[in-house]
């Protein structure tokens, strides 16, 4: 992208310009340069080009058959005639690469490798913020960061000599994904005890240094409140509390920051920016605590049109500072308990990030959600309100105390909003409107918590070229899977457009990657789809297929925690489970609370994802799950070398694949929405979105233009619903065993028993059919134990089910007797 850089407020009055955010920058997966940047630690001489090559090339081997170019940075050798003022600052390297689009997962990992070979170091910031840093500087290879280095401007008198590039090596383009493969887990391991080593020992550096932070910024907070005539006892409680929430990230409503207005800076009050939100929205500013940071570089943004007004910095690698009102004074008096902890009640439940999931009040931070109990919800009154006792003479500050405390969780439920669905990234509604702001939606109740700089426009109206390039996007990490037909596929890309739909619909399939073998990558698929609903890897769960009980308690937690998908990986035998068809179906799961003495519902709006080696699921499963099923056409695919990661892959350009989701969703709706045909599905809401979306990119050519060939994303699970589990085999070997013994007369429980005895002792064949059907159901049952009770139970909980042609139902001329189900009939299903 090429263009005047300007802020993002003033790109309406800057026609051709752009602003630093992803929306313009973003790394091609083409062949590109990537850029070392190597600054050297306070105090010590850069180390020269060879040095650096050589570093780079021990950690990375196949560099030194790359393409290498070293060239100082841009503030280095500074001449005055024959004196130098400025000897070389830094150096910087350029690796021909062969996917720029790799360049800041590179650059991750090898930090890592570097700290794994003691090139790691802790700096320490001018607050006491603990920076893990390398030789390189790893904030460099962000798309948006620009890198200075076209040289100096040199005053009168003053040149610099830098020379030419340095030739490092002449080789070709480095592949980097292959050339530093992901850490192992003993690496990882490893590199993450050496991180807390190093930050250990640098604590107590870290912790004198936040102290004089914490001085010199109460001296000049001091100086200023005395200037206002603010008590001075008064002044110094609020500095305090003011700094101690700005190192947590939050500013306070007096504390002060310094924007700039006109070109020039100008300190206001948090207070005043919140108070006049559509003035100071995407106005630069320094960063609120390292001020003075690139020689006060307005390198932080106001972002205030969203729930949680912050403030974006790019300082130390980018961080985000929460905006807060000044505490509420509210005065503590004899008899007014009651109303004061409704006053409070209704200031918390007036925050934006204050919410209700599953009747619990959770605080909502980013992308994370945090319940909050008793202790934590004393901390938010304590910063929220401020409590006093009026004196004769002055304000006693006071503590809300716990039945205070109580009393306010009491009545926040009655008054927070609730959340069924959250999301990190932007959603569109079946009915195509496009949630894109990080905020509350009234009318969806969902909370989207998305970073300022992924708040870009969405194109609402796009051109069928710019459709065909959108799915070309979105398909891009899934590409080079095996499929094994063109309905394997249709599911796997419904269920990736389904992902910016997900949490505005009450229920939605889950997705079953198969394989026929392992080491297939199926696994990797669902976690490429999780990685795009999340933003991190992980997720998985390793089905139990026989404790329904933990399975109930592991959901609710993770709906408790505020989840947004999950994975069950490596499912074996058959893939059955009530309580997850009811919580797919459903979109809701009730539980038991832990320390609660009632049940509370948690809505259930997450992406369902799994996989395993072949599909064995009963009925009511095969009807709640797409299924994708990998064909690797290898006898060992174990040897196979799979030269791609598509998790890595959706995590590098995840914001521009849901957007591309989003443009696709669009295009259907501006197409019209027409239906291929009129089958429904058992979800109607996503058939006649999804499936008729899929269906429609296949009958268009869309999906033919972007090289993708689809068919029907359900016919895979209908198949699936259609094939024979154990369980239903089961139940038709009892149903053919009793229609050879019994014809179509009346028969009992009694009866049926007495056939399984014989037919474990050989009997004829319907005996024998009738003793593996009930073995098969009742793994427990042995001849002369099993009970009439458990096989007339058997025979109730499967009353008009049909299998072979076949279904059995009690024998109404019996009376009374059948109401309590003691005779039944096997009735051909042509006659039901």
């Amino acid at each position: 992208m090429i263009g005047h850089v300007v802020t993002e407020r003033a790109l309406s009055s800057s026609p051709g310009a752009v602003a630093r955010s992803k929306r313009f920058f973003h790394l091609p997966t083409t062949p590109g340069l990537l850029c070392l940047d190597h600054d050297p630690e306070k105090g010590k001489p850069a180390l020269d080009a060879a040095a650096l090559f050589a570093l780079l090339c021990q950690m990375v081997p196949a560099a030194a058959q790359a393409g290498v170019v070293a060239y100082p940075s841009g503030s280095s050798l500074i001449y005055e005639g024959d004196k130098q003022h400025r000897g070389i600052a830094g150096m910087h390297l350029y690796p021909m690469i062969q996917d720029a689009s790799d360049t800041q997962h590179f650059g991750e990992k090898l930090s890592k490798l570097l700290w794994l070979a003691g090139h790691g170091r802790i700096d320490i910031g001018a607050s006491g913020a603990l920076l893990p840093r390398t030789i390189w500087d790893e904030a460099v290879h962000q798309p948006a960061r620009l890198l200075f280095a076209g040289g100096a401007v040199c005053g009168e008198g003053l040149e610099q000599r830098r020379g030419n590039p340095i030739i490092l090596s002449d080789g070709g383009f480095l592949d980097t994904r292959t050339a530093c493969p992901d850490l192992t887990p003993d690496e990882e391991g490893r590199y993450l005890a050496i991180l807390e080593s190093a930050k250990a020992k640098a604590r107590p550096a870290a912790e004198l240094a936040r102290q004089a932070w914490i001085e010199a910024r109460t001296k000049e907070a001091l100086t200023k409140a005395i200037e206002t005539g603010e008590d001075l006892i008064e002044a110094k409680t609020r500095i305090a509390r003011d700094l101690d929430a700005a190192l947590g990230g939050s500013l306070s409503g007096s504390f002060v920051i310094t924007i700039i207005d006109d070109g020039k800076e100008r300190e206001i009050a948090v207070d005043q920016v919140l108070a006049d939100r559509e003035r100071y929205h995407l106005k630069p500013c320094l960063d609120p605590i390292h001020p003075d940071h690139r020689d006060r570089a307005a390198d932080a943004i106001l972002y205030l049109n969203q729930a949680q007004p912050v403030i974006y910095s790019l300082d130390n690698g980018g961080a985000i500072y929460r905006l807060l009102s000044q505490p509420l004074e509210i005065a503590l008096a004899a008899g007014n308990r009651a109303q004061v902890a409704e006053a409070i009640a209704t200031a918390i439940a007036k925050d934006d990030d204050v919410f209700l999931i599953a009747g619990q009040p959770v605080q909502v931070l980013g992308e994370k959600v945090f319940p909050l109990p008793l202790p934590l919800l004393a901390h938010r009154i304590g910063h929220k309100v401020s409590l006093y006792r009026q004196g004769k003479e002055k304000k006693t500050r006071v503590d809300p105390d716990m039945p205070l405390v109580q009393m306010v969780a009491a009545l926040l439920p009655q008054m927070l909003r609730t959340i069924v669905g959250r999301s990190t990234i932007p959603l569109i509604t079946t009915a195509g409107r496009v949630i894109s702001l990080p905020a509350y939606d009234d009318d969806t109740c969902l909370f989207l918590a998305l970073r300022p700089d992924d708040c870009q426009a969405i194109n609402l109206t796009p051109t069928r070229q710019e459709t065909v390039d959108a799915l070309r996007r979105l398909w891009r990490p899934f590409s080079r899977y095996r499929w094994a037909t063109k309905h394997d596929r249709a599911a796997m890309l419904a269920t990736i457009l389904t992902i910016v739909v997900r949490p505005t619909m009450l229920a939605a399939f889950g997705l079953f990657v198969s394989a026929n073998c392992q080491a297939s990558g199926k696994t990797k698929a669902t976690e490429a789809v999780l990685a795009l609903v999340t933003g991190e890897r992980g997720g998985l769960v390793t089905w139990k297929s026989d404790d329904e009980v933990e399975l109930l308690k592991l959901l609710f937690s993770m709906l408790l925690s505020g989840a947004l998908g999950v994975i069950f990986d490596n499912v074996v035998k058959v893939f059955q489970s009530p309580i997850l068809c009811s919580a797919i179906m459903s979109g809701m799961i009730t539980a038991r609370v832990l320390g609660v003495s009632q049940d509370r519902t948690a809505h259930a709006r997450l992406m369902w994802l799994a996989s395993g080696n072949g599909v064995s699921m009963d009925r009511d499963q095969a009807e709640r799950w797409l299924i994708a099923h990998i064909d690797v056409a290898c006898e060992r695919p174990g040897d196979l070398h799979h030269p791609f990661d598509p998790v890595q892959a959706a995590l590098d350009d995840r914001q521009g694949i849901v957007r591309a989701c989003i443009a696709v969703h669009r295009a259907y709706h501006e197409a019209g929405r027409p239906e291929a045909d009129h089958v429904p599905t058992r979800i109607a809401e996503w058939g006649r979105s999804i499936r008729q979306m899929v269906l429609w990119l296949r009958d268009s050519g869309i999906a033919e233009e972007a090289g993708i060939d689809i068919g029907d994303p359900t016919h895979c699970m209908s198949s699936a619903a259609a094939s024979v589990d154990s369980e239903t085999e089961s139940f038709g070997m009892i149903l053919q065993g009793c229609s050879d013994l019994f014809n179509i007369e009346p028969f009992t429980a009694s009866q049926v028993r007495t056939a399984f005895d014989r037919g474990a002792a050989g009997g004829d064949e319907g005996e024998q059919l009738i003793h593996e059907g009930l073995a098969g159901l009742l793994p427990n049952a042995r001849p002369g134990f099993l009970s009439p009770q458990s096989v007339n139970a058997v025979l109730k909980n499967r009353r008009g089910r049909i299998v072979g042609g076949l279904k059995i139902e009690t024998v109404k001329q019996y009376g009374a007797a059948a109401n309590r189900g003691a005779y039944w009939q096997i009735v051909p299903a042509a006659a039901a």
